[in-house]
């Protein structure tokens, strides 16, 4: 024990009640809150009283303060912090920064920090939580996380979780991007929709996009016809290809051109004259729609080269005619 000094009567209080007890130690303060910490004091001849209040500098440095009551019982004696009267019981003892707070406040909402000395009020612009944020309660209580837009009585923006068949978690993540992005919503136009969403497969980056383009003899002199579009690094390969009955037979001028489908690298199949000049249902690997001949069936397109259809081969244009060719592409990166 390190008491160092201790004063329990004052000229002109004796007698008085409640008594104030001075008392200064170089204990930490869990230490003179244990039992009978004063034992040895009692043994030297001090008398303590339940009504005492005990004002103690504690600490290595006796830098610390505080008020104390003695709980007596016929074998011990213990202080026990005091903090009023009712319930105003700190939860740990030990935190002696007492916080203010900026009034007024409003009802329900959060409170934070609203500066570093430890002050307290709500309605911040930015509130921020190192870890974890939960809405609700995993045993039954709903919750949700409601955004509101600056603008008044113009609609909120809800996350809410529904029950599932067990004990599952939905994950919302974002794939590493390489810019920021806003991703927005489109309006259903009816009160319940759903936000597609795809199984994962071998490789998540891949899709399948089907297309059903007209390609006609006016498009083809001086230019090609785009079938489906590509951009950057994103390469496609092809899954099916038909031509249709549907369209016009390519005709006039003593035209004689074959069309390709190709991406400016490789041809995936050269559609003779005969093809064009009379229309007809046909798969890819037919005479009609032939297979690549120099490539294979499941090459990959040029990255970021679209899918082209243009004149190949003859050397007369067509003066009209139109073609509709189907396909279905899968990007593979």
């Amino acid at each position: 024990m390190s008491i160092k000094s201790i004063t329990t009567e004052f000229a002109g209080q004796i007698g008085v009640n409640p008594r104030l007890v001075r008392l200064v130690s170089s204990d930490a303060y869990d230490t003179v809150i244990a039992e009978n910490y004063l034992a040895p004091l009692v043994r030297g001849g001090y008398v303590f009283y339940p009504t005492d209040f005990f004002y103690i500098a504690y600490g290595s440095n006796s830098e610390e303060l505080g008020i104390f009551t003695a709980d007596i019982a016929s074998d011990s004696i213990t202080l026990v912090p005091f903090y009023g009267a009712g319930s105003l019981v700190p939860s740990d003892p030990t935190l002696t920064t007492i916080a203010m707070v900026n009034k007024p406040v409003l009802q329900n909402h959060m409170a934070i920090f609203t500066a570093t000395n430890g002050t307290i009020g709500d309605d911040a612009a930015t509130a921020i939580n190192a870890g974890d944020v939960q809405a609700g309660l995993t045993t039954g209580t709903a919750g949700s996380l409601i955004s509101c837009p600056g603008t008044t009585t113009t609609g909120t923006l809800n996350l809410t979780a529904v029950a599932s068949a067990g004990a599952y978690t939905t994950t919302i993540s974002n794939r590493s991007m390489g810019q920021s992005t806003t991703f927005s919503v489109g309006d259903p136009s009816q009160a319940t929709a759903s936000i597609l969403t795809s199984k994962v497969v071998a490789d998540p980056g891949a899709n399948l996009i089907s297309f059903d383009v007209t390609v006609t003899a006016a498009a083809l002199p001086s230019s090609f016809v785009t079938l489906y579009q590509s951009s950057g690094a994103q390469r496609y390969k092809i899954r099916s290809l038909q031509i249709n009955l549907q369209g016009t037979n390519f005709s006039g001028g003593g035209g004689d051109r074959n069309l390709a489908i190709a991406d400016n690298t490789s041809v995936y199949s050269l559609i003779p004259a005969a093809t064009l000049q009379s229309l007809a249902n046909e798969t890819w690997g037919s005479t009609a729609l032939p297979f690549p001949a120099s490539i294979s069936i499941n090459g990959s397109t040029a990255a970021g080269q679209s899918l082209i259809a243009r004149y190949s081969g003859g050397t007369t244009d067509y003066l009209a005619g139109s073609i509709v060719i189907s396909g279905i592409l899968e990007r593979v990166a």
